[in-house]
């Protein structure tokens, strides 16, 4: 097993396992002050749990057609609870442990013991930074055409609708197998209180009852976006690993993406049967839409970070930087998916440029016309004000962009461009634009409007959002501003149970979203 600060480990999935990676940063439990206090039960739960509905937002998937997928945010104390129930029966350790596959490329932990948040799909982007080039992405490659090697070529496999397809009541098979946790299933069904009834299977049955309860008792599915379901997701793929590898085929995945290393044609079909079989006792099936089948030579990579480092060698003119951002360009219209995001990520203080208003101009144009980029360039036009020359027609555009996203239903497009608006120096809105926000279904958008332009924000506006707003967490960021009363807020949040320990966050001016 991997050397880890177990402490360290068990203190960030606490703070920083709620919230979405994709989220803007302002999205936060680790920022407020008492943030342990709500773990460590200095402000206590009930031991029973509001069937709040979790909040979600759509995202892009990065992909060609245009797909979307949803993410979501549990109710707090159902976080809360489930996060205290896996300290205190030492899952977190334990599921670390389960998930130490040798075919995996997407582990819990990294090498350097840190956690690993890898929602983003491995097989669309290119590392995080140049760093991750050389320490990740670079040896990865080569260690898959080592495993590979002798293979005619690579049979690409996807699970459908993985996170939204796990059945919640197998996740005690996550520990003990399927066939033994059927067993012990049949046994406590039987009320037979022989020893046979092991700890790990009435721990893990605790587990899936308290994931439960973030998703309103549903038992199909898990939450996308909490490292929870992170944890469990690859723990469960982990498990069925070792049902793979005893059946001798050879593969490689990242998360529920398969690589199987064909080594004769014509046993293809045969292979694929297989992993259909063990992957159907588990209530998974395959996306045959996404199967695919590559021939020798079926690993390619392009070192991206040399030729990044080539231009930073010196100050760039205006041609050198346009041909840099070329460069990048024409390798994603040809194949290398990510390029962009390779490039945008990796900009830092080492490049050096002489026209920050052709620079500014190249974010923009990647801002309106790349989607797997979008984060990264918001992102680089915060946090490198120094380098950019925002001019009035360019926050015009964010706001023209805005609009579009808004008019398309694209909720975290909406989020990040109001985000970025603000950091912007735009402390104002315009009426209608705030409006359309009140009137879209997107609340997070709401909350960051509410945050960060309030003096856009009228009491007509208020007194919509108060009719309209739905989600527990736009209800309560309304009750800590003082927009509804305590009793609304419980009503509108459906909050029965855990009324005294919001009431506690208030008083504590806690705070999901800090300006």
């Amino acid at each position: 097993m991997l050397s880890i600060d177990l402490l360290n480990i068990t203190k960030k999935f606490m703070q920083d396992g709620y919230f979405s990676e994709y989220l803007p940063p302002s999205f936060s439990l680790s920022k407020n002050k008492n943030i342990i206090s709500l773990f460590d039960g200095s402000i206590a739960l009930s031991s029973k749990c509001d069937l709040a509905a979790p909040i979600s937002f759509t995202m892009s998937r990065f992909k060609e057609d245009g797909s979307r997928r949803t993410i979501f945010i549990p109710e707090l104390c159902s976080y809360i609870a489930s996060v205290k129930l896996m300290q205190e029966k030492n899952l977190i350790s334990d599921l670390i442990s389960i998930s130490e596959s040798p075919v995996s490329f997407s582990p819990i932990i990294q090498a350097t013991g840190e956690l690993t948040r890898h929602e983003r799909d491995y097989t669309e982007t290119v590392p995080l930074d140049s760093e991750e080039v050389s320490l990740t992405y670079v040896p990865n490659v080569l260690k898959k055409l080592n495993l590979a090697k002798g293979a005619e070529g690579i049979l690409y496999l996807d699970i459908s609708n993985f996170y939204g397809s796990i059945y919640t009541h197998l996740i005690p098979a996550i520990k003990l197998g399927y066939e033994e946790a059927e067993n012990q299933y049949k046994a406590q069904k039987a009320n037979n209180l022989d020893p046979i009834i092991c700890d790990d299977y009435r721990d893990y049955v605790s587990l899936d009852k308290s994931v439960r309860n973030m998703n309103c008792a549903r038992t199909n599915g898990l939450l996308t976006g909490t490292m929870i379901s992170q944890f469990l997701a690859e723990a469960l793929l982990s498990r069925i690993d070792k049902e793979l590898q005893g059946e001798g085929i050879k593969y490689v995945r990242y998360v529920d993406d398969y690589e199987i290393f064909i080594y004769d044609e014509r046993q293809t079909v045969k292979l694929k049967n297989s992993i259909e079989n063990i992957l159907k006792k588990y209530f998974l099936s395959i996306n045959d839409e996404k199967t695919r089948y590559v021939k020798f030579p079926y690993y390619m990579v392009e070192n991206l970070k040399k030729i990044y480092s080539d231009y930073t060698k010196h100050n760039l003119s205006d041609e050198e930087l346009m041909k840099l951002f070329n460069t990048f360009y024409n390798m994603e219209q040809d194949g290398v998916k990510g390029a962009i995001r390779f490039l945008i990520k990796s900009i830092n203080s080492d490049l050096k440029f002489r026209s920050k208003e052709l620079f500014t101009t190249y974010l923009v144009n990647t801002l309106v016309n790349d989607s797997r980029s979008l984060i990264k360039t918001y992102e680089l036009l915060i946090t490198n004000k120094n380098k950019t020359s925002i001019q009035k027609q360019d926050i015009q555009i964010v706001k023209n962009l805005l609009e579009q996203h808004l008019d398309k239903g694209n909720d975290l497009e909406v989020i990040w461009l109001l985000y970025l608006l603000k950091h912007l120096n735009v402390k104002k809105l315009n009426a209608q634009l705030a409006r359309k926000i009140i009137y879209s279904s997107n609340e997070l958008a709401i909350v960051v409007l509410l945050e960060e332009y309030k003096s856009t924000v009228t009491e007509k506006m208020k007194n919509e959002c108060k009719t309209r707003a739905k989600s527990w967490l736009l209800c309560y960021q309304m009750f800590l501003r003082g927009y509804i009363t305590k009793a609304e807020f419980l009503e509108k949040a459906n909050i029965k149970h855990n009324t005294d320990f919001y009431a506690i966050l208030k008083r504590k001016d806690f705070s999901f979203y800090h300006s």
